[in-house]
């Protein structure tokens, strides 16, 4: 099985490729924990908080990945790196639950979506004017981790072509899945 991450800064378009891909390999994909935690609480927040979404986000991927075991490609939208650069941005500081998940499950690519796409207001977003701080973050820890990753630029249908033309290249098997 590929288990790819989709990631970076907010309105970075992560949902929507994660959407496209998973609907192109007509495969399974697990959203954003984060969405889902906030239903059910104000937008406050507290460190204590990006612990139980990071915790929630490794839960709803390992129930991804047990669930759809046979599926030769899956896609994940935000991993824990994200609660790690959000953390540190919110609070200064990332806790040992969330470091120690940063490389897990240990996915095979992670695509970073670059912030060059126009900023969409949503309750969930914090800072439009600091997406680029936030991408170097992520490009650091990502080499830190030694992670495959893979920087996604542009817009519309050529973002997806970029992202496709990656994973196609990487794992050529996943030509049969589509």
């Amino acid at each position: 099985m590929v288990k790819i991450a989709v990631t970076g800064p907010e309105s970075s378009g992560k949902t929507t490729l994660t959407r496209q891909l998973a609907e192109y390999f007509h495969t399974g994909w697990c959203p954003e924990y984060s969405r889902e935690y906030f239903q059910q609480r104000a937008t406050d927040y507290t460190l204590a908080d990006v612990v139980a979404i990071n915790k929630g986000q490794m839960n709803a991927a390992q129930n991804l990945i047990a669930k759809m075991n046979t599926a030769g490609i899956l896609f994940f939208d935000t991993e824990p790196i994200v609660n790690q650069v959000w953390a540190m941005k919110k609070f200064g500081f990332s806790p040992p639950e969330i470091q120690k998940t940063v490389s897990q499950p240990d996915y095979d690519l992670y695509l970073l979506c670059f912030p060059d796409l126009k900023w969409e207001y949503d309750p969930l977003r914090e800072d439009e004017h600091q997406r680029m701080v936030l991408f170097d973050s992520y490009v650091y820890v990502l080499t830190m981790i030694k992670a495959n990753f893979f920087i996604v630029k542009g817009y519309g249908k050529s973002r997806f072509t970029m992202a496709l033309d990656r994973i196609l290249s990487l794992f050529p098997s996943m030509n049969n899945f589509k």
